[in-house]
Order: structure tokens, then C-alpha cells, then sequence
């Protein structure tokens, strides 16, 4: 089995890079621009992809919308990253000579209708 990532770069044209031969058919996507995520479905539903069953759509979606199945994605914790976004900037306009601090956020994961069904799912 052969694994690969492909990198589609927007411009006007990029609904046709999602359009790979059949044999080079990826089984997810990931859709990182919310914006995006509705155009890129709809080009895979006309282009006759079966999502959920012949390839995963995973979306970067800020909340789930009536116009898509439930995508799987991220539960990206937004208000909650703004408070402590908030926190950390007042934090180091108080103490600039102090050195950076990083921090990792983890959310939930919403397994949605636009993954690939397994026997075990």
C-alpha cells in the first residue's frame, strides 16, 4: 500500500486538482479552510465520489453547518482559546523580559457521517 499526501494550493483552478484518476483516489481528505469545505464536498459529490464510504472528508469547520452532512472534524475550543489567549498576551505585556510560553490545546473529536464506515465503527 502506497502512502501519499497531496497538497492542493488554492487558486481559481483548484477544483480540479481534487480530480485524481480513479486508481490514485485518495481515502481522506482534509479540508484545512472553512470556507472551502462545501465546495470541496459538493465538487466530490458531482465528481460522483461516495463520501463516507469510498474516501473520509475531514473539515477544519468552525461549527457545523445545514448544508453538509455532519463532518467529521475537530472540536476546535474557541471561546475557551480566547480566554486564555487573552490570559497570556496581558500575561507577557506585564512580564516581557520573561521567556515565552507554549502551549498545546486539545479538543474533541467529532466522528461524523463523512468518514469511512469500518465494521468496528
Amino acid at each position: 500500500m502506497q502512502l501519499g499526501v497531496r497538497r492542493v494550493v488554492a487558486s481559481a483552478s483548484w477544483v480540479v486538482e481534487l480530480q485524481w484518476p480513479a486508481a490514485m483516489q485518495p481515502s481522506a481528505i482534509i479540508c484545512g479552510i472553512d470556507e472551502e469545505t462545501r465546495a470541496v464536498y459538493d465538487e466530490w459529490k458531482r465528481m460522483g465520489v461516495d463520501v463516507s464510504r469510498a474516501c473520509s472528508l475531514v473539515a477544519f469547520i468552525n461549527e457545523q453547518t445545514i448544508e453538509l452532512p455532519v463532518c467529521s472534524r475537530p472540536m476546535l475550543p474557541i471561546k475557551e482559546s480566547g480566554y486564555r489567549a487573552a490570559d497570556r498576551m496581558l500575561w507577557r505585556i506585564a512580564n516581557p523580559q520573561l521567556p515565552f510560553e507554549h502551549i498545546r490545546l486539545r479538543g474533541d473529536f467529532v466522528c461524523g457521517n463523512t468518514r469511512i464506515q469500518t465494521a468496528n465503527s
